[in-house]
């Protein structure tokens, strides 16, 4: 009788850590499909990020280029059709990336505004089709945060260490601004009402830019010898155009402006990296 108890009692025993087991893994394998998807999910934002990267300096380039272009210099027009082209892949990869991405109102919105923009063939005043490739840029860096909140990224803080890719891609732009503007200013050479516009925006962006390089924390993340290269490029630029002292050409303050420009794109890519490594 008492064997048999205790088989019953080994059996029930046996059953209870059966079922504990079979819960123990059910759980197990719950969480690492929610852990799977939430991964999935926060790499197809990181994606997403760096696409729009990438979409935002097809734009600045090409807002540049179009400036050129309006203010008279004809003969960069297939060079301004190959970044248009450029934007219409960047915007193909994207959809690409997510689908129910393209579900997103502002992200029609971009899109609508660019096809509006490259169809009107620069009709634009200069100034106005400046401002209208500076506020679809704007628009992108804005979806940007929504991105990074949606898709789960995480882009502010990893550990203790905060990523900056945001404030790095806004002064991308300050500084793709100062280079359209640059270039207005030196390829205009004959028009004193568009030089002189140009120097007023160049002196309230180059005191933003200043602002911005106030960040000590955003420095060490650019890094001081980087840091060194972009402050040189910007005091030439106060030197040179204010003076209005012989500098450079349009074309080549245009293909300077993009090399400090990319500087700041590659630590970008850089904080995007840590993101990435951060799971």
């Amino acid at each position: 009788m008492k064997e048999s108890k205790q088989r019953g009692h080994l059996r029930m025993a046996s059953f209870y850590w059966g079922v504990m087991f079979v819960a123990v893994v059910a759980v197990g394998i719950l969480f690492s499909f929610f852990l799977s998807s939430r991964q999935k999910l926060r790499m197809c934002g990181i994606q997403l990020l760096q696409a729009m990267r990438m979409l935002i300096k097809h734009l600045q380039v090409h807002r540049g280029l179009m400036a050129t272009y309006l203010v008279g210099d004809k003969n960069i027009k297939e060079n301004l059709i190959f970044h248009a082209d450029s934007v219409v892949r960047d915007i193909k990869g994207i959809v690409n990336i997510d689908e129910n991405f393209t579900k997103n109102d502002d992200w029609r919105a971009i899109t609508e505004h660019w096809a509006r923009l490259s169809s009107s063939n620069g009709e634009e005043e200069l100034y106005d089709n400046y401002e209208q490739h500076s506020k679809l840029i704007i628009s992108s860096l804005d979806l940007m945060i929504w991105i990074s909140k949606e898709y789960n990224v995480d882009a502010q803080l990893v550990g203790r260490n905060r990523v900056y890719w945001y404030e790095l891609l806004c002064l991308g732009e300050k500084l793709g601004q100062l280079r359209a503007l640059g270039t207005i200013f030196l390829t205009s050479s004959s028009d004193v009402g568009k030089k002189r516009k140009s120097l007023d925006k160049i002196k309230n962006l180059l005191k933003d830019i200043e602002d911005v390089f106030k960040n000590k924390a955003l420095q060490q993340k650019i890094g001081g010898s980087s840091c060194d290269e972009i402050n040189m490029f910007l005091a030439s630029v106060e030197h040179y155009m204010f003076s209005e002292k012989s500098w450079l050409t349009g074309e080549q303050y245009f293909a300077r402006a993009t090399e400090i420009i990319e500087i700041v794109y590659q630590c970008f890519d850089e904080e995007m990296q840590v993101l990435i490594h951060s799971y």
